[in-house]
């Protein structure tokens, strides 16, 4: 992870954001969507890989409790990680969209 993507995680949520990239450079504002597509491409290549492992080990794959238990968290990363992607992402758009 980039520093710069840790400084707007790190800001809390999507109202910090507006005055921590409002100087920021196009350059920098462009880069940040790329770590922010980067970052939500890598996480849910991780997420897979794990999900795969976990659901067909047989206490799993032969259980309708654990393999639902497990799609939910597959289902849950997956939405944690586009939400927070999405409002750094929006919000450098926006800045973008005015230079």
């Amino acid at each position: 992870m980039t520093e710069r993507l840790q400084k707007c995680i790190d800001a809390g949520g999507v109202v910090e954001l507006f005055p921590l990239l409002k100087d920021w450079s196009e350059d920098e504002l462009k880069a940040l969507v790329e770590d922010c597509n980067k970052l939500h491409e890598e996480f849910m290549a991780e997420v897979g890989l794990k999900y795969k492992e976990a659901v067909f080990k047989p206490e799993n794959f032969f259980s309708q409790t654990r393999a639902k238990a497990l799609d939910d968290a597959k289902k849950e990363a997956f939405f944690t990680s586009l939400g927070i992607c999405s409002e750094i992402s929006s919000v450098a758009q926006f800045y973008l969209e005015k230079k």
